[in-house]
């Protein structure tokens, strides 16, 4: 379990070739050519997940004929119409139909937790001795979590803090609890809380979780590289473009307006 010397890369962090538990998803939008997340998986050789999409056609084909190119044609799920419809109906816009959908798929596959993730993610990284090194060849961080959470009745959220957030020398927990948790999330399937609104899906997620008393945990010994919103087309940042920073304030606003409140700073809401 250390580190080795690659002439290539650098220094990376490896560990043995153990494979996670649950279901990976990746809900995904105006992303196929990019698949950050998918190859981030790919080179942890993780098998087990699913880039899901909403059934527009010119989504279908551009998805399809990448990861057909990936050999992975079979990892794509293609949300019903119905589905999205009902979800509509029920206030759910964006990207929430596609982690309900993902959420849902669990359940009927009987998993008792599901990972969901964003589809920008980059690279996994390991937070060691002062070092932040990139994880190869194994799925070690995701069964970290997974073997975690199973231990704990009461923990029904779980996520790997961001890596640009950690830094390296500097003194940070290995876990947060009760707070906040971001882009690569393990779900435990009973919480029965699903994901809604429109916007700040994680923090809104977060929040009903531990309104209800239940925990959350954010690890900071493994962590995710995901690129912030706005530095690569598609998702969040077709979603935020224009005024949807200022409406993605104000729909938390009017959910939790005893936790949050409008302030300008770096330029925006």
């Amino acid at each position: 379990n250390r580190p080795y010397t690659n002439d290539n890369k650098g220094k990376q962090w490896v560990s043995e070739d153990i494979k996670n538990k649950y279901p990976i998803y990746i809900p995904s939008y105006k992303r196929a050519d990019k698949m950050l997340t998918v190859n981030s998986l790919l080179e942890l050789k993780i098998d087990n997940f699913f880039v899901v999409i909403k059934p527009d056609k010119e989504e279908v084909e551009e998805y399809s004929k990448k990861m057909k190119e990936l050999k992975i044609l079979d990892k794509l799920l293609i949300v019903p119409k119905s589905f999205i419809d009902k979800e509509n109906k029920n206030g759910n816009f964006n990207s929430i139909p596609q982690r309900n959908y993902a959420y849902q798929h669990s359940i009927d596959n009987k998993c008792s937790h599901h990972w969901c993730l964003d589809d920008n993610i980059k690279h996994f990284y390991r937070r060691e001795q002062g070092e932040i090194l990139p994880i190869v060849g194994t799925s070690y961080p995701f069964v970290f979590v997974e073997k975690f959470l199973e231990r704990y009745k009461n923990v029904y959220l779980a996520s790997m803090q961001y890596n640009h957030l950690v830094p390296a020398n500097g003194k940070r927990a290995i876990i947060i609890k009760n707070s906040k948790v971001y882009s690569c999330i393990l779900i435990k399937n009973d919480n029965n809380i699903f994901w809604t609104g429109s916007y700040n899906e994680d923090i809104v997620l977060s929040l009903d979780t531990l309104s209800a008393g239940k925990s959350t945990l954010t690890f900071q010994n493994f962590l995710c590289g995901k690129l912030s919103t706005g530095s690569t087309k598609g998702g969040n940042s077709e979603i935020y473009s224009g005024d949807g920073q200022t409406q993605k304030v104000d729909e938390l606003i009017s959910i939790y307006p005893e936790y949050t409140k409008k302030i300008f700073k770096y330029g925006h809401d």
